[in-house]
């Protein structure tokens, strides 16, 4: 596992390390979670990884541009901890 404070850390060690999984806050200084989602699935070594992005921003539009932007499951806080087992247990028995 590892954790990044910002979205070009987030990508570089995503490419670095290649992760079964991301998970991304869209609010991360620099570049944002939705603009590191968009990065990864045009990046030839891991466009496959399913991505879990979280937010405070819940409305229809907020959601369907995190999806849009790439992410397999958009979760916003709070949320309950059923919600996010169930995301990770869907997307990591995904076939590949």
């Amino acid at each position: 596992m590892a954790v990044a404070a910002e979205g070009e850390e987030t990508l570089q060690l995503a490419r670095l390390l290649e992760p079964s999984l991301l998970i991304i806050d869209v609010n991360m200084p620099g570049l944002d979670g939705l603009g590191v989602a968009r990065r990864v699935r045009a990046s030839e070594t891991i466009s496959c990884t399913p991505i879990i992005v979280i937010s405070a921003n819940g409305e229809k539009r907020d959601v369907e541009a995190g999806l849009e932007a790439g992410a397999d499951t958009y979760l916003v806080k709070p949320f309950q901890m059923e919600e996010l087992l169930d995301s990770l247990a869907t997307l990591l028995q995904r076939p590949g």
